[in-house]
């Protein structure tokens, strides 16, 4: 009687054990289906950010990084068999993933680097002769805005993403210098200016009739070394 009692007893045991990892299994899958569900959203918004910038500003990526989101698409599709998600396989998507993002940061920095070093001479050259000194640090800011990879996608004015913004900037700068009719003699006299090296000896009738024909007289000043 006591052997029978102890054996129903393991018996409900059993079935309380089976429903608790029933109940852990469940809660599991949820977590895993959550996971890889914010993992593809977040590739997903990876590959749109570098579709829009080999667009919008000719941005090449390494044929290395394209071979490395091919295979994290191909171990993503790997990672979903008969409706549920390998938890093993998803560990490593999300490590591979992690190490595609670290790489698209690294080229992206250097790509932004080299588009951005022209315009920011021009808007340090340029950028003092304009009448509205708001839109060249505005200019400034979405330059620095637009440095980091993780970013791009963010909209500072609530409609543009950062990427549109940059290469709004690029655009307008070109438009400012362009607008300002530049002869190449007054274009070297601004650039003497701006690094600080200009001399009374510089100036000529060109430079000095452009100035007035633009009413930048207020903007060009003599100073004196003193050594």
């Amino acid at each position: 009687m006591l052997v029978d009692d102890i054996k129903k007893s393991v018996t409900c045991l059993k079935r309380l054990d089976d429903a608790e990892s029933a109940e852990q299994d469940a809660a599991k899958r949820e977590k895993n289906d959550k996971e890889f569900a914010s993992l593809v959203d977040s590739f997903t918004l990876s590959i749109e950010k570098l579709s829009s910038a080999c667009e919008k500003l000719d941005y090449d990526p390494s044929d290395e990084m394209i071979q490395d989101a091919e295979n994290v698409i191909e171990m993503m599709e790997s990672t979903v068999s008969l409706g549920m998600v390998d938890e093993t396989k998803l560990d490593r998507v999300k490590r591979k993933s992690r190490e595609l993002n670290g790489s698209l940061s690294r080229e992206w920095g250097s790509f932004h680097r080299n588009k951005t070093e022209g315009i920011l001479n021009k808007l340090n050259t340029f950028g003092g002769l304009m009448q509205e000194q708001n839109q060249v640090q505005q200019f400034r800011n979405r330059i620095t805005e637009s440095r980091e990879w993780d970013g791009l996608s963010l909209a500072d004015n609530g409609v543009h993403t950062r990427l549109d913004l940059l290469r709004a900037t690029i655009d307008e700068v070109a438009h400012m210098e362009e607008s300002l009719n530049l002869v190449e003699e007054v274009r070297d006299f601004i650039a003497l200016v701006t690094r600080g090296k200009a001399k009374v000896s510089d100036l000529n009738e060109t430079i000095v009739n452009w100035i007035q024909k633009e009413g930048l007289n207020d903007k060009f000043v003599i100073g004196l070394k003193t050594n």
